[in-house]
């Protein structure tokens, strides 16, 4: 991947980390593979996001969904609701 790319990427998973970050969500980032993940409540990583292959979408890998990169709020929101609804907690909002 080019250097640009990889800049690309860093700054759509930080855009990603901002929003996540509205809901409360303890999160972080990877610097093995470029990722962003969310902790459990006992802190330990049950979330990751990354790109995917064409860089077009955010990839949830514990449920192999995917998200419009061009709409960070919405993958934010959309991989929230995912994630409550995995932990059968209604949604908070930010």
């Amino acid at each position: 991947m080019s250097e640009s790319g990889r800049n690309r990427e860093l700054e759509l998973l930080t855009e990603l980390c901002r929003e996540l970050i509205k809901f409360r969500f303890q999160v972080g980032m990877s610097d093995a593979r470029p990722a962003v993940f969310i902790r459990d409540a006992s802190g330990g990583v049950s979330w990751i996001i990354a790109l995917d292959e064409s860089g077009e979408h955010f990839e949830l890998h514990h449920r192999e969904r995917r998200y419009l990169v061009t709409d960070t709020a919405g993958a934010g929101a959309a991989i929230a609701a995912e994630v409550w609804k995995h932990a059968g907690m209604s949604a908070l909002r930010p």
